[in-house]
């Protein structure tokens, strides 16, 4: 259970830029959902996963699409380890000029993937059933309704949404309606863009709507979903 050992499945680990390969250790898991920002720098929020992998980031802060880190070349963010994460020389994440401290926050989610075909659109998922925290990967139908399964053994209630082809919003939903909040913008919240349905988001599955956000035709879509434990 993460009730009683909350450090075996989420820590915050901090750190200086060193313009070199380091290795950032500490945690007492090793991290499926890593986020590192600059503290004392004016640096963009960066965001790693193992299930897109290792090269691919995003900005959380901006709309943009997923990138490769870098475009060719080595790797800035070199591997998720079994107590932390290895990085090399990088502005976002291991800057030494201006010297830089960072803040990783990170989170466990199953270590491996699994094919899901509980809902109408098959999806790739690394689950954290103890700590209620899943990351789950699909490709979007635009169709109004359809339903992707979470890997969880409760409904999410939260749910953090992507698309990794296109520059869109980072879309946040709640279960307590079908509005949707933008994670990258100070937009009020928004019921008319079609993100989410909540009529069937349940202990297997979440719904979505037809809109571009969260089921762009045939874009790969990244998710992020927790529940209290």
């Amino acid at each position: 259970s993460a009730t009683g050992t909350p450090d075996k499945h989420f820590d915050t680990l901090l750190y200086s830029g060193t313009g070199a390969e380091q290795r950032i250790g500490g945690l007492g898991f090793q991290p499926d959902l890593v986020w590192i920002k600059g503290r004392n720098q004016a640096l963009n929020h960066v965001l790693f996963d193992s299930v897109r992998g290792k090269e691919y980031r995003f900005h959380p802060d901006t709309d943009n699409a997923e990138a490769r880190y870098p475009s060719s070349g080595d790797l800035h963010f070199d591997s998720f380890n079994s107590d932390g994460f290895s990085v090399d020389n990088n502005s976002g994440i291991n800057q030494s000029s201006p010297a830089t401290n960072y803040v990783a926050w990170c989170w466990k989610a199953g270590n491996e993937t699994t094919v899901n075909n509980d809902g109408t659109i098959q999806s790739t998922v690394s689950a954290n059933r103890d700590a209620g925290f899943s990351i789950v990967s699909y490709t979007g139908n635009a169709t109004e309704g359809a339903t992707v399964g979470h890997g969880l053994s409760e409904a999410p209630e939260i749910i953090f949404v992507k698309n990794r082809d296109s520059g869109e919003n980072w879309a946040v939903y709640a279960l307590d309606g079908q509005s949707t909040l933008f994670l990258n913008l100070t937009n009020v919240e928004n019921a008319t863009d079609y993100s989410f349905d909540s009529t069937n988001t349940t202990s297997t599955v979440f719904q979505l709507g037809s809109g571009d956000l969260t089921n762009h035709n045939d874009e790969n879509i990244i998710v992020y979903c927790l529940h209290s434990v």
